[in-house]
């Protein structure tokens, strides 16, 4: 998650250790990463020009350390 966060690296870089995060969650909880990625709102795949913005990016990490601490339907 340090990686995501850092404004430092190409957004490319810390949306594909965001999903590596999401990877974690998803066998931590026995789904698939679709169903992180659903609920952070970050997509499998990003065309040429259809990056989120680094602030969603960054509301997506958030979203991840939630489901770290609450699981994934919040309970």
């Amino acid at each position: 998650m340090r990686d995501v966060r850092d404004g430092r690296l190409p957004l490319r870089h810390r949306i594909s250790h965001l999903r590596s995060c999401a990877n974690h969650m998803a066998d931590k909880y026995g789904v698939s990463r679709s169903v992180i990625l659903d609920q952070i709102g970050i997509k499998d795949q990003y065309g040429p020009g259809e990056l989120p913005s680094a602030s969603a990016v960054l509301h997506a990490a958030a979203l991840l350390d939630e489901i770290k601490h609450k699981g994934i339907h919040g309970g």
